[in-house]
């Protein structure tokens, strides 16, 4: 790497260290204090053995130990965090870290274990796996971000609701009842932000599949109940508001409208859920906001 002028910090593996005298990993916990260091150095490179709850090794041809910096570690004696001295290039590192390795890791957790011969099936299923994770970091982050927002524009709601109610003449009561309701919606949509926000890596990756299996299916299924059934409620709430080919049509399987909960032979195509094909298939297919704005 320094002969293409890349500079590099990263770890290594004591297997790698025969030829450089320094302090293996058992001999390392008997001589040295937690917070001590030995270095040897070469032309362009440094290597660092750190003893922190066990023997670290470092290598890099960018970074050096010195100036030595300070990393915070509890202390079973004193029952508290204590300073030790830390090499520069271990502290660099760490601060580098989240990025790729946590890539690397993520995607291996849900990798496709299917195995073929042909050269490419492990680019194409990398690359698949790599694709997931990044999307469901996406995801995750720009509902952090939602929810912020949700709560900045919440604040100023609220603000504005009290300087009405305390500049009209409302009744006590009315005005108890109506910040009760307000304050239950509140919980309602934080706890929905925060089941997104939250969502594991597995039932993101499930709701991505059966989406684009709804999304892109071409014909009848051969089995639509079966396909209802395994379809999860995240899944159809992607699916109802995609601006799809929804049709409500006749059919010969009775079921539980999903707006007004009474029984109908009528049922959306693309969707395969019972509605009525009048204002419950409305309110069904468009976002409440939406639906405030059309009428």
């Amino acid at each position: 790497m320094g002969d293409r002028q890349l500079g590099v910090t990263g770890t290594m593996r004591q297997n790698r260290l025969n030829s450089i005298p320094l302090l293996s990993k058992k001999q390392a916990s008997k001589e040295l204090k937690r917070g001590d260091s030995m270095a040897v150095y070469s032309m362009d490179s440094t290597i660092v053995l750190w003893m922190d709850n066990q023997a670290v090794y470092m290598a890099s041809n960018v970074d050096a130990v010195e100036p030595l910096k300070t990393c915070q570690r509890y202390s079973k004696k004193e029952k508290k965090y204590v300073p030790l001295p830390q090499p520069n290039l271990n502290q660099k590192y760490n601060q580098a870290m989240g990025g790729v390795d946590l890539l690397d890791a993520m995607a291996k957790n849900y990798a496709i274990a299917m195995r073929i011969k042909k050269w490419y099936w492990g680019i194409y299923t990398w690359h698949l796996n790599v694709s997931m994770v990044q999307a469901w970091r996406l995801f995750r982050a720009h509902h952090k971000d939602q929810h912020n927002k949700i709560k900045e524009q919440e604040r100023e709601e609220d603000a504005n609701w009290e300087e009405e109610m305390l500049s009209g003449n409302f009744l006590k009561a009315n005005v108890d009842k109506e910040r009760s309701s307000r304050e239950k919606e509140k919980r309602r949509r934080r706890a929905e932000e925060k089941k997104l926000e939250d969502m594991p890596l597995l039932e993101f990756i499930r709701r991505v599949v059966e989406v684009t299996f709804t999304k892109h299916s071409r014909g009848k299924p051969v089995n639509r109940q079966l396909r209802e059934a395994m379809l999860s409620p995240g899944a159809l709430a992607e699916a109802r508001y995609d601006n799809g080919k929804h049709l409500v049509r006749m059919t010969k399987r009775r079921g539980v409208c999903k707006e007004c909960h009474n029984r109908t032979t009528y049922r959306c195509i693309r969707c395969d859920v019972a509605l009525h094909p009048d204002e419950c298939f409305y309110k069904f297919h468009v976002p409440e906001e939406e639906r405030v704005e059309a009428q």
